[in-house]
């Protein structure tokens, strides 16, 4: 055991960081790239949006998919579409220069990470000892920030001085190729595929449990709830800070530059790689709930409203706002419990619990910013940065209705007396050996 962590999965954290490495090349320059292609700024910015909304259908799906057809299969699908559609895109759509083909190959080509990356969230239920289910998904999402959020930014940057921006983009397609062979050669299946002789109407009902079980239950729809809400601000503050920060619009300071924010943000970014895994650990000794209650909410608060009021009072400390960063990040992955409750709370259909967590995520990706972009013209920043303060205040409320069944704890999120509690994960630790594979 590794934090944990079942070795089985090792090699498929590996392909994860190698994969999402090529995956988050494009984010912060394909909207620039396009623009000086010679299409406009509307249609730039709609390339990520279109991609966004394929890819959350993708990430919705890909739970019940992998429990029908197998991980791995699901996996190698997800790498080796994403890598064809990245040729294409590259080879023939953007040299077209056909903006209708640009989009629809790059917006099928969102399909493709979600299912490599979310198929294996549910090999990591499948494997993972409930007792450290929390510690494995912390190392799940260290590795997705070491390939988008660390080597995605700093490689590209590097390659961009030397070779321009669309060779920088066929750069990305060996790292998404060497991450999805080490899925292919070297993550071994966990589990045999269940659709096998289903039924179209059986494999449509399995599908659409994805959805379904969110009303089912209310306490799946309040993790639904709660899981949308600790990630507003993760995809809200990139909206508006570099123009609160970086210019005059809408009553922002220009206290700094734009590479300035995107020194801060990539400094939490960073930081979140360590924390996600220290989480994962803590959650797991001391109560998934009560750490993303207290610490996630109550973090992410904090940190959101930090960002806004110190250029008002500090102007440009940049001391400060990395104490902000830092918050923030400690706030985010706080939160990392959030794939295990899901679990807990469906633990017959662990695809439709990954299902259920991955739309939440998706209308979190879309929820910030939709905040922003509605409040900013009415409220300004300041407003828009305690609407997503209020809203982590409703979601900390909404944990004390959530209570999964987290072995060693009570429904409560309390921790067992010593001698239950030892009594209660021996038992655990006995159902989860009896049904593993030889």
């Amino acid at each position: 055991m590794l934090f944990g962590v079942n070795k089985k999965l090792i090699a498929g954290y590996i392909a994860i960081a190698i994969f999402m490495t090529g995956d988050g090349f494009e984010l912060t320059f394909l909207s620039r790239f396009m623009v000086d292609q010679g299409f406009s700024a509307v249609q730039a910015s709609m390339m990520p949006t279109i991609y966004g909304l394929v890819g959350a259908f993708a990430a919705w799906a890909s739970g019940v998919v992998s429990e029908l057809c197998g991980t791995k299969r699901v996996m190698i699908f997800g790498g080796v579409s994403w890598v064809v559609l990245q040729v294409i895109l590259l080879g023939a759509a953007i040299p077209s220069g056909s903006y209708p083909f640009i989009l629809t190959v790059y917006a099928i080509r969102g399909i493709g990470y979600p299912l490599l990356m979310y198929s294996f969230l549910v090999m990591i239920t499948e494997v993972t000892d409930k007792r450290h289910l929390a510690s494995a998904v912390g190392l799940f999402w260290a590795a997705f920030e070491i390939g988008i959020g660390v080597l995605g930014t700093y490689v590209p940057s590097a390659v961009i001085r030397a070779f321009g921006e669309y060779t920088t983009l066929w750069v990305a397609v060996p790292f998404a190729v060497i991450g999805t062979l080490v899925v292919v050669f070297c993550l071994k299946p966990t589990s045999d595929a269940k659709g096998a002789g289903m039924t179209g109407r059986e494999v449509g009902r399995e599908l659409a449990r994805g959805v379904t079980v969110i009303f089912q239950d209310h306490q799946v729809f309040l993790a639904v709830c709660a899981r949308a809400i600790c990630n507003f601000s993760l995809y809200g503050l990139p909206v508006i800070m570099p123009l609160y920060l970086a210019s005059h619009t809408n009553g922002g300071g220009a206290w700094f530059e734009v590479t300035d924010w995107m020194v801060i943000w990539g400094t939490m970014n960073v930081i979140t790689v360590f924390t996600n895994v220290m989480w994962g650990r803590i959650g797991d000794k001391h109560g998934w709930i009560r750490q993303m209650r207290w610490f996630g909410a109550g973090l992410c608060a904090l940190g959101t409203l930090w960002f806004y009021y110190v250029p008002q009072f500090f102007g440009k400390s940049w001391p400060l706002m990395i104490v902000g960063a830092v918050i923030l990040a400690f706030g985010f992955t706080a939160f990392v419990p959030m794939a295990a409750i899901f679990p807990a709370l469906i633990p017959d259909h662990p695809g439709a619990a990954v299902s259920a967590n991955n739309l939440a995520s998706g209308l979190s990706t879309f929820g910030g910013p939709l905040i922003a972009t509605l409040l900013i013209p009415v409220v300004g920043f300041g407003g828009v940065c305690w609407a997503y303060a209020i809203f982590y205040i409703i979601g900390s409320l909404l944990t004390w209705f959530i209570h999964p069944k987290q072995p060693g704890f009570d429904l409560n999120g309390k921790r067992l007396p010593e001698e239950e509690r030892r009594r209660e994960l021996e038992l655990e630790s006995a159902a989860f050996t009896a049904v593993q594979p030889a």
